[in-house]
């Protein structure tokens, strides 16, 4: 089952910002100045480390694997994280409307406002590698947001066209397209794509896809399936022995399961 690569999310981050993958900042770059408008740039850095993942082919293994391979090859969750982004000056009569649409609309769940504080404890961890940034971060230059869940990609477009025209919105972010299964989120783990705080658009994995992973891993492979879930689901800093799971999970899935290397 070849997965869709979700061709309408960014590839990479905007074009006026220093090439280079993240934390590596190139030296031919000249250092972004104060002006620079950072809620521009920082939900596609955000978003864009958790794209690229190539999907799988199940062939089925051995008798007795075909539960297991199922459950690694099936979608890591069904539904929709969104984060609506605020404009740095939008003002808290704006930001309390915005609120009451939310809380009232049939397709929103799990809503939270992450305030200045918040924002900026994340924009600092998002940039850790990066001195340059650290040195020119400001928490005003750093956008407050709405986090919530929908049950889908519809739902999800249904809510931003909703927001679209309301005073103090600056962008509204998905993980329409970051749907992938277990198996391609393990590999990108093992690529180091996915770095900690893994859970920025939430838990990555369903508590449903949890329990059949858990539930179909051949005794072999158990150990290193906990904590490939664990590095996945987690905020924590992902360590080499959540890679190293996910490299055994992956040798184990060709192996056992006949997934595409």
């Amino acid at each position: 089952m070849a997965e869709d690569e979700g061709p309408g999310l960014p590839t990479g981050p905007p074009t006026d910002w220093p090439t280079g993958p993240v934390g590596e900042p190139s030296a031919s770059e000249p250092a972004p100045t104060r002006r620079r408008r950072w809620p521009w740039v920082l939900a596609p850095v955000v978003v864009v480390g958790l794209t690229g993942a190539a999907g799988a082919v199940v062939l089925l293994g051995d008798d007795g694997d075909e539960a297991y391979c199922e459950a690694l090859d099936t979608q890591a969750r069904d539904d929709v994280d969104v984060i609506a982004f605020l404009e740095p000056d939008v003002s808290a009569a704006a930001v309390d409307e915005m609120e009451a649409i939310l809380e009232d609309h049939p397709d929103v769940t799990d809503l939270r406002y992450v305030d200045r504080d918040e924002a900026f404890a994340e924009a600092q961890e998002l940039f850790a590698g990066e001195p340059r940034m650290q040195e020119i971060l400001r928490p005003e230059d750093v956008p407050t947001s709405f986090r919530y869940l929908v049950a889908d990609a519809d739902a999800a477009l249904v809510v931003e066209l909703d927001l679209h025209d309301l005073d103090g919105v600056l962008r509204v972010e998905d993980s329409t397209e970051l749907n992938r299964t277990v198996w391609s989120l393990a590999r990108l783990l093992d690529d180091d794509v996915i770095q900690g705080g893994a859970g920025r658009f939430g838990h990555l994995v369903a508590p449903d896809r949890v329990e059949r992973l858990e539930d179909t891993a051949p005794g072999d492979v158990a150990d290193e399936v906990t904590l490939v879930l664990e590095a996945l689901n987690g905020d924590s800093e992902i360590e080499q022995r959540h890679r190293q799971a996910a490299e055994d999970i992956i040798r184990d899935g060709v192996d056992r399961c006949g997934f595409r290397p």
